[in-house]
């Protein structure tokens, strides 16, 4: 943790960005940074533009800046006003994206791997727009109108295709719950995946779309993996088997799996998810990124915070997911890692935890971009 005795949100929030940063000795601090400077760093699922903030202005510019990210795939949610997950809803939030961030921010979009790398040559960050939402409402049920080929059974599987042709390039369509595609993580129970499922699965690779199965269950998850082309992702979750309640959380069965089919974990730091201590914090995100790299090997482990602005402890949907997994609102804050902008002690942690320079460049950006090119086309 940044500090040793234990300061409340409102007093951390309070400190200047350099006393947020982990402490290092001298000559670890030297190489952090500069690791920091040099690398190419990935957040496989931000919420940095998103309704759940502490900030009046839409976009904290400045502190996104000393995230040092070179790519945030930023997610379209509900965005507070597409709670049915409609459609043309969802579609007119990615256009807004690509239309937002280059303007008013200044940010490129990246639509393949070398648009991150021309990012971080030009020193600019970047924006890969993904999507987590009821892919049901999104892209159409499951519904058979026909009978032959899965276009004629599931005529809504051409919206897949155009939410790619407007720039979206990951998408999690399962979100907690059952739906026409599969069986969420929270569902009473796991059937795994629908034909229509497998449809969207090859509808996915087809295009060269990013299948993210963060929030789904079990046996959805697995069939995912078996079932696809190309290597899976969970963009944004950790491992159950040192939060065993925690079913949003990834069973070694699954990681294993994931890992077999050359796909990727990314560790979130999302508070009361990683652990059930009193404090908790970055440390705790290493503490699964050990656990990954140890189980499968750290060719398959990257980071998704999946971490807001404002008070993400205290939002009523955090506490009920909580609640429903029979975890605990134990800690506050997550220390070290509150917010996109204290990313680089993820990079600072690994290196006072003794990763290897090439380890560290892979946890932190090679293994999402490894992933990226064999899905894209």
């Amino acid at each position: 943790m940044p500090h040793n005795r234990y300061i409340t949100r409102k007093e951390y929030l309070r400190l200047p960005f350099e006393e947020r940063l982990i402490q290092l000795k001298p000559s670890l601090d030297e190489h952090a940074r500069e690791l920091c400077e040099s690398l190419i760093t990935i957040d496989l699922h931000c919420l940095s533009y998103h309704k759940f903030s502490d900030h009046e202005s839409p976009y904290p510019r400045d502190r996104v800046k000393n995230s040092g990210l070179t790519c945030l795939l930023e997610t379209v949610d509900n965005f507070g006003h597409n709670p049915n997950h409609e459609y043309q809803l969802a579609a007119n939030d990615v256009r807004h994206f690509t239309e937002f961030f280059p303007e008013h921010l200044g940010m490129n979009i990246a639509y393949h791997v070398a648009d991150i790398k021309h990012a971080k040559k030009t020193k600019l960050q970047t924006i890969m727009i993904s999507m987590e939402m009821d892919g049901s409402q999104v892209i159409g049920p499951g519904i058979m109108y026909k009978r032959g080929t899965p276009e004629e059974h599931y005529p809504f599987l051409e919206r897949i295709n155009k939410l790619y042709e407007l720039g979206l390039r990951r998408f999690d369509p399962i979100k907690n719950f059952r739906n026409y595609i599969g069986d969420g993580c929270l569902e009473r129970h796991d059937s795994g995946l629908s034909c229509y499922g497998l449809a969207v699965i090859e509808r996915m690779n087809q295009i060269g779309m990013i299948i993210d199965t963060s929030h789904w269950g079990e046996q959805s998850t697995l069939d995912a993996i078996e079932a696809s082309r190309y290597p899976v992702l969970v963009s944004h979750a950790g491992a159950r088997t040192l939060v065993p309640k925690n079913v949003r959380l990834k069973s070694d069965t699954v990681i294993h799996a994931l890992a077999e089919k050359e796909g990727v974990i990314g560790v979130c730091g999302i508070p009361n998810y990683l652990s059930q201590e009193k404090r908790q914090g970055v440390e705790n995100v290493i503490a699964h990124i050990d656990y990954i790299v140890d189980l499968v090997g750290v060719n398959h482990v990257a980071i998704g915070t999946d971490i807001v602005w404002g008070d993400h402890a205290a939002l009523p949907i955090h506490r009920h997911y909580i609640e429903r997994m029979n975890l605990r609102v134990e800690a506050a804050y997550m220390e070290g890692i509150e917010s996109l902008e204290e990313w680089p002690n993820i990079i600072r942690c690994l290196v006072n935890h003794g990763y290897s320079d090439n380890e560290i460049s892979k946890i932190v950006g090679e293994n999402s971009m490894k992933l990226m090119t064999k899905v894209f086309k």
